[in-house]
């Protein structure tokens, strides 16, 4: 329902005569990748979600107009979705250990929503219309090394377990340094800082 909506949309629009179009794909799109990803790096073993998005990246690639295609990798910070790992950490606060955590040496390219909205938006302002762009940090953490990285923002005590990271794919960035060179993603730590800050804020 989402692609036949989502390109009944895109040529609805190129019909109204509009400049661009941006669209938000997903990481997931490059399968079982692992290592650097570029943005023409080759999909493998595709799950539904990262199918239909790499769908209707290729409808958008065939039409007149110039485009924009971010693939945010993990994306985290405030008003995610009830069962993602920040949320979920939050809702286990009190565990005293991390057996309620599924996966924690599988390994992520975390990056902040907040700097996904900078990137975006300074592309769009100078009109950058240079069709698919990673947005991650290229740096990976450990699902259990970010639970304990937000636990530490709460002062819990840390989950004392030993960590193996898994093989994982992270944003090669290339391509987002040749437009914005001097842009730097914030920490892991500091963003999780100004997420809870903001939520505070939120609550009050």
């Amino acid at each position: 329902d989402n692609y036949s909506a989502s390109r009944v949309l895109f040529e609805s629009f190129i019909e109204a005569g509009g400049e661009a179009i941006v669209g938000i794909g997903s990481c997931l799109e490059y399968g079982n990748a692992v290592g650097y990803v570029k943005e023409n790096s080759i999909s493998t073993e595709l799950g539904h979600f990262g199918e239909t998005k790499a769908k209707l990246r290729d409808e958008l690639s065939k039409m007149e107009i110039p485009y924009l295609w971010f693939r945010p990798f993990y994306l985290f910070g405030r008003n995610q979705h009830p069962n993602s790992l920040l949320n979920m950490t939050l809702k286990n606060r009190n565990a005293s250990n991390n057996t309620w955590l599924q996966k924690p040496n599988e390994a992520h390219d975390y990056v902040y929503a907040e700097d996904f909205g900078r990137i975006a938006s300074a592309l769009i302002k100078q009109r950058i219309w240079i069709k698919e762009l990673n947005i991650g940090t290229s740096v990976t953490y450990t699902n259990l090394e970010f639970v304990n990285m937000i636990r530490k923002e709460l002062n819990l005590p840390q989950y004392e377990v030993e960590v193996t990271q898994s093989e994982c794919m992270k944003a090669d960035l290339v391509k987002l340094r040749k437009v914005l060179p001097e842009y730097q993603f914030m920490s892991v730590s500091r963003a999780l800082a100004e997420t809870f800050s903001n939520m505070k804020s939120d609550s009050t």
